[in-house]
């Protein structure tokens, strides 16, 4: 109900983001910043960096592009840096694909396992 006349959301079940790109060409995605380092990890890829660079910019002329939004760090005695897009090594050839979220819209410092606690305190 969040999204009911906002905005169309589709959801996939394939685990890759560019298995996603394949099925969905030319849509814009958002992810966290974890997420965003992963697509670009080339790992991910048979033939590491290369294809990586060759996967993505195709979905990028079919104008897919993904949304980032950043992360808390915790660093330690108490100290934390917010994670953004610019903290992340995109090849110049992606740098078109990847949007960074501004920070003043999107800002939450509450992570994942903090929002999945209060809705099990919820529930009970």
């Amino acid at each position: 109900d969040q999204f009911r006349g906002e905005s169309q959301v589709i959801l996939t079940t394939k685990p890759l983001f560019v298995e996603k790109m394949n099925i969905l060409p030319g849509c814009c995605f958002v992810s966290g910043y974890d997420t965003a380092v992963r697509i670009l990890n080339p790992a991910y890829y048979a033939d590491g960096s290369e294809e990586m660079i060759h996967e993505l910019s195709k979905k990028a002329s079919a104008g897919s592009r993904i949304f980032v939004a950043g992360r808390i760090e915790q660093l330690g005695n108490g100290k934390s840096r917010f994670l953004t897009l610019r903290d992340i090594d995109i090849p110049n050839e992606l740098n078109r694909m990847f949007v960074e979220i501004p920070e003043a819209l999107f800002r939450e410092d509450i992570s994942s396992s903090q929002i999945r606690a209060q809705g099990k305190e919820a529930d009970t």
